[in-house]
């Protein structure tokens, strides 16, 4: 009869670099107590978190969701530098004009 443990419920004895339980590296740092999120492959140590990845659960909808009516859309941004500019190209002409008509 089958002991019913896998291989991932067997715990190390002592801090050491042990093969990956979670199989995504070449071995895993077991810190004597859990383990840890420093991996290796060769030579290359790195971080990787020691948790098992899910894929969500949910049902799809009978049908496609109803449009939002009442949305707001996003105000758009003033263009500062454009009113500064326009507003400089104002005043210059303007100063032309009377440098022009006090001329003559």
């Amino acid at each position: 009869m089958a002991s019913g443990r896998r291989d991932q419920d067997v715990r190390p004895k002592g801090p050491a670099w042990h093969p990956d339980p979670f199989q995504r590296h070449q071995a895993r740092w077991w810190d004597g107590a859990e383990w840890t999120g420093r991996v290796r492959d060769g030579a290359t140590i790195g971080i990787d978190p020691p948790v098992i990845e899910t894929r969500p659960e949910a049902e799809l909808p009978v049908a496609p969701a109803a449009p939002i009516v009442d949305a707001v859309q996003p105000l758009p941004r003033t263009n500062w530098a454009a009113i500064i500019s326009l507003g400089i190209g104002v005043l210059v002409v303007a100063g032309l004009v009377v440098l022009i008509v006090l001329s003559v």
